[in-house]
């Protein structure tokens, strides 16, 4: 007992030390307060200007000031009704309530009904030319037409299509100037060289090298050719092993520089027609570059390994 006693006793004295920090805290600063002139509540200010402009504007306080704020619906909304049905018709908001009714608006009902009244009545007059009927929607087109003397559509197309003057494309002027055409487009028609179209090839290839960027590759196709040349002893670079050679613009994916072996493996993307034409004009261009001794091309779809340049298939190997 003498220790809880003694426990509460510092608890209490503890207290109120504390309180009288707070105490004087309190009083060495300055507050300035008022009462709300609405609900008598009190509010404070930071400063004693606040508090004056408070004062001599008599400001309510912030829960009364958004009381005052709130709007107060009716039960059951803004109301009105019809001028031509007597239906009523309610409203959100009462700016809009007597927007309608310094308009005398409608109820949509009635106003559709009105709409459709007016798409009945067509507006209709005479083409100038054929004098047939030509009917109208809109007002403002029917102005218009009556205006400017629109024709009907038929005579109107008759007239965009008059028969023109065409001796011109007969005369041997016309002929000298149609061949000169034709014969510049065919000297252009070849404007890019092959060997134009390969430093392309080689600064694209140099910039994706600058870049930073990695070449694809299949790398069951880098095992496929290690295979093939271990059995028949060829050291082919490809891109597992030194990376890619590069020819006349075109990256092989497989090389052996020594016996001057190129190895092609052909997924099945390339037996597209478009894809294999670009192969043979890549095949062309690499056999007119290096001169190799076979260029290989396996067909993996087909599963056929043959050699172009004799034209003849390479017996496949037993693989591991």
């Amino acid at each position: 007992m003498q220790e809880n006693l003694e426990t509460n006793d510092i608890t209490i004295d503890t207290k109120n030390d504390l309180m009288k920090i707070l105490c004087e805290n309190i009083m060495k600063e300055n507050v300035w307060k008022k009462n709300c002139s609405e609900c008598g509540g009190e509010q404070v200010y930071t400063s004693k200007y606040t508090l004056k402009n408070a004062i001599l504007e008599n400001k309510w306080c912030n829960k009364c000031r958004g009381n005052e704020r709130k709007m107060v619906v009716p039960v059951g909304g803004w109301r009105k009704t019809c001028p031509k049905c007597g239906k009523e018709q309610t409203y959100c908001r009462e700016s809009i309530l007597e927007k309608m009714l310094k308009k005398n608006t409608l109820c949509n009902r009635c106003r559709g009904v009105e709409k459709r009244k007016h798409k009945s009545n067509i507006l209709e007059k005479l083409c100038p030319k054929c004098d047939c009927v030509q009917k109208y929607l809109d007002r403002k087109l029917f102005n218009k037409s009556i205006d400017d003397n629109w024709l009907c559509r038929r005579c109107s197309t008759k007239e965009s299509g008059v028969y023109k003057d065409k001796s011109f494309f007969k005369t041997d002027e016309y002929k000298i100037k149609m061949s000169d055409a034709i014969k510049s487009s065919e000297k252009n028609k070849n404007k890019f060289t092959e060997e134009f179209r390969e430093k392309l090839r080689i600064a694209k290839l140099n910039q994706i090298k600058k870049l930073g960027t990695q070449h694809t590759y299949n790398p069951n196709a880098c095992k496929f050719i290690d295979e093939y040349g271990k059995q028949n002893e060829y050291n082919f670079r490809h891109a597992l092993n030194g990376g890619e050679i590069i020819v006349a613009g075109y990256s092989l994916d497989g090389y052996d520089k020594e016996k001057n072996v190129v190895f092609e493996y052909d997924e099945p993307k390339h037996n597209c027609l478009g894809v294999k034409k670009n192969d043979k004009i890549r095949e062309r261009r690499i056999i007119e570059k290096i001169k190799p001794v076979m260029f290989i091309r396996y067909d993996e779809e087909n599963n056929i390994l043959y050699d172009i340049i004799s034209g003849r298939r390479v017996t496949l190997f037993q693989r591991q």
